[in-house]
């Protein structure tokens, strides 16, 4: 690579001899190269060669130029690197020691204590009074008549038929069959297994118990006795009858073909009903209620609640607390390791040729006998019974109890409960921890930081002195190279006396 300047210099001078001009018989050659040997000027090279009459030349010389080149050597360089050094150093650390303070409270039970009171009251009770009244009620009586009518009935008849049918027969051939069947064997092995066993033992426990005892009280009460009491009451009655009564009724004008009980004529022409004759009479008899209304004197005998007071004894049960010892048997459950023989059924394989009675349908057509019912439609007659209500009134007497309110008094027992409140002391135990410092000695790992020389291959740049060969002023008056760069100046005219 050092060597294209002057391989260009050189190439540029051959070009410049060979391009010859003549005038006033001497022959001249210009070249103007632009070239650089430093990568940086530019210039031109006049390069005059004369003919055989000038007899100018080239010439070469060698420089030293500074080239920059990358070397690789080795340097010293200072690094920090972390050292773990083992050290001992003190520590405070803080215990808790429990220990054990009796404190008393004080608390505040609140007890209920009975009281009996005597208290008097008036209530209100409704009496009842009866009271007899008359009112006048209409009766509907039911009287039952017969009326033909017609109706139409749907009678069945039977009719036999012969149908054909087809029947699909069953019929069940023989087949020889392989079959793989499981037979069921049995087989015996020893399991272990853990079975939870109880296991029973003795604490003593202290348990409250409410401890019953009884109590004698005397009380007072109120006793309601039933007293007969005699009393005349008024009872009116009815002590009528009925009575038979003949009375002459008019007889109404009806159509009849024959004289009839009541005194009617018979019908006269045949075309329908005569004209009505006078109106007639007739005797009816009926029964009739004649009242006889009678007043009497009645005895009553009644019981009547009578009260009274009377002093009674009765037993109050009233439970204590109190503090006993009692031994209560516990379960816990232990497991054992127990062994046992179990049988179970394995499945075993086995080949057997069997028989099956293989079906198929073979269709046969038969004949039945069908009975069919037909209904037939038929008018018949028929007499009902029609019911018909007439109106008739009637007085009815009926009792009314009348609710009249009454005052009285009573007096009863009240029980309450009043609050009575009692301070007591109870002594307890309190667990209460203390702190407590103590210095230790502990063994810790800490990184320390070291300086360190360490050799290191570096890459430098360094200016190396090269020998280069560059082209250098000729005899014939060519100016000399431009000095450091290696540009050529331009050249003189030549001193041979060309233009």
């Amino acid at each position: 690579m050092k060597f294209r300047p002057v391989f260009a210099l050189g190439l540029a001078a051959m070009l410049g001899a060979s391009n010859v001009f003549a005038d006033c018989g001497c022959k001249t050659a210009s070249v103007v190269a632009s070239a650089s040997a430093c990568g940086g000027c530019a210039g031109s090279v006049v390069a005059s060669a004369a003919a055989s009459a000038c007899g100018s030349q080239v010439t070469y010389v060698e420089k030293t130029v500074m080239v920059p080149t990358q070397v690789t050597e080795k340097r010293m360089v200072t690094k920090t690197v972390n050292k773990i050094e083992t050290r001992e150093e003190e520590v405070t650390v803080v215990k808790m020691v429990p220990r054990t303070e009796t404190k008393e409270e004080k608390y505040t039970v609140v007890k209920m204590v009975p009281k009996t009171e005597t208290k008097t009251e008036e209530y209100t009770v409704h009496v009842c009074k009866p009271e007899v009244k008359t009112k006048e009620v209409t009766v509907r009586t039911p009287v039952t008549k017969q009326v033909e009518y017609t109706y139409e009935v749907k009678v069945p008849k039977q009719v036999v038929e012969s149908v054909p049918y087809t029947v699909c027969k069953t019929v069940y051939d023989d087949v020889q069959k392989t079959v793989t069947v499981n037979v069921c064997k049995p087989e015996t092995k020893e399991v272990e297994y853990t079975v939870m066993v109880p296991q029973y033992y003795d604490e003593v426990v202290k348990q409250t118990v409410r401890v019953p005892h009884t109590e004698t009280k005397t009380g007072t009460r109120k006793v309601c006795k039933m007293v007969p009491v005699t009393t005349v009451k008024q009872v009116t009655k009815d002590c009528g009858s009925y009575q038979t009564v003949v009375e002459e009724v008019p007889c109404a004008p009806a159509c009849a073909p024959a004289a009839s009980a009541c005194g009617c004529a018979p019908v006269a022409s045949p075309c329908g009903c005569a004209a009505p004759a006078a109106p007639a009479t007739r005797t009816v008899c009926k029964k009739v209620w004649v009242p006889n209304v009678v007043t009497q004197d009645v005895t009553v005998t009644t019981m009547q609640p009578t009260y009274s007071e009377e002093t009674y004894t009765y037993n109050v049960t009233v439970c204590h607390d109190e503090v006993r010892e009692v031994t209560v048997k516990k379960c816990k459950m232990v497991p054992e390791v127990r062994k046992k023989t179990v049988t179970h059924m394995v499945m075993v394989p086995e080949t057997r040729t069997i028989t099956v009675k293989q079906p198929r349908q073979v269709q046969e057509t038969l004949t039945r006998q069908v009975t069919k019912t037909v209904c037939e439609t038929e008018v018949r007659k028929g007499t009902k019974n029609v019911c018909e209500y007439v109106d008739e009134k009637k007085t009815v007497e009926y009792t009314v109890n009348t609710m009249v309110p009454e005052v009285r008094t009573r007096t009863f027992n009240v029980t309450t409960c009043e609050k009575v409140t009692e301070e007591k002391t109870r002594t307890y135990n309190v667990t209460v921890c203390d702190r407590v410092e103590e210095k230790q000695k502990r063994t810790v790992n800490v990184c320390v930081p070291t300086t360190v020389q360490e050799e290191v291959e570096v890459t430098v740049c360094k200016m190396v002195p090269t020998t280069v060969t560059v082209a250098a002023a000729s005899a014939s008056g060519c100016a000399a190279p431009a000095a450091g760069c290696g540009c050529a100046a331009p050249a003189a005219k030549p001193a041979c006396g060309c233009n």
